[in-house]
């Protein structure tokens, strides 16, 4: 997985003669680490241009590479359990909406009865 970091103008460019692209990788085994690459690249796709690449910047250590990913698993969780819990919240609205409707329609029948049905019994009294 890899994302695009926009840079000003870079005067290099890759074997296909497009413009080179500063992009940051996501991978396990370089997180955050940027490189350079032809512009046609594109992880999502599968797509590399011409393949040209080289790494931007120096290597990492193996502590800033193991923190990193940490981080990301953590992400990772934090948004599946975002999900979960949007997903309850999401039950409890249901819930909440067929229980606010069983008492609309309730309320309704007893309305209707006291319009129509109390006068009737009082004439026929």
């Amino acid at each position: 997985m890899s994302s695009r970091i926009s840079q000003g103008s870079s005067p290099m460019t890759c074997h296909c003669g497009k413009s080179l692209a500063l992009v940051k990788s996501w991978t396990s085994t370089n997180p955050g680490r940027r490189f350079l690459a032809c512009e046609d690249y594109d992880y999502s796709t599968g797509r590399r241009g011409c393949d040209f690449f080289q790494w931007y910047d120096s290597g990492q250590t193996t502590w800033q590479r193991d923190v990193i990913n940490k981080l990301m698993v953590d992400n990772k969780k934090l948004a599946w359990k975002l999900s979960a819990k949007e997903e309850e919240v999401k039950k409890y609205v249901a819930v909440s909406k067929s229980k606010t409707y069983y008492y609309f329609v309730t309320a309704m029948i007893v309305v209707v009865l006291a319009i129509f049905v109390v006068p009737c019994l009082k004439v026929s009294w």
